[in-house]
């Protein structure tokens, strides 16, 4: 019995010992990232695209400004605006929908904007 005890703490002693090693590993993994604040700059020199929002219309003209309106004022709480983007798939239009679109475009270069036009 007591042999079995011994046996028993002794692999419970390896497994602290191996638990300890990860940690240690870990710790040094988490010690060569960079910092939060170091993040926090970079994301503030480079930003990165974060949401993309994709419309896809034909010879809707008429009833687009209100929807451009609405995109320019959209936020989303992040930070810059050049986080996001919109892409304008424009599906054969023969009213100007995509001219309207690259007007906006122009109009609003604190965006991204994309038309993407299908020829056809």
């Amino acid at each position: 019995m007591i042999m079995m005890w011994g046996i028993l703490i002794s692999v419970l002693m390896g497994l602290y010992g191996l638990m300890i090693l990860r940690f240690m590993r870990g710790w040094r993994l988490f010690s060569q990232s960079p910092s939060l604040e170091i993040r926090s700059k970079m994301d503030h020199e480079k930003p990165e695209l974060l949401l993309t929002v994709v419309v896809a219309a034909r010879n809707e003209a008429l009833r687009m400004r209100p929807l451009l309106e609405a995109l320019v004022a959209q936020d989303f709480g992040l930070t810059y605006k050049r986080r996001w983007e919109v892409v304008w798939v424009d599906d054969e239009s023969t009213d100007g929908s995509a001219e309207l679109v690259e007007v906006y475009a122009r109009e609003h270069p604190d965006l991204l904007w994309r038309v993407l036009r299908r020829d056809g």
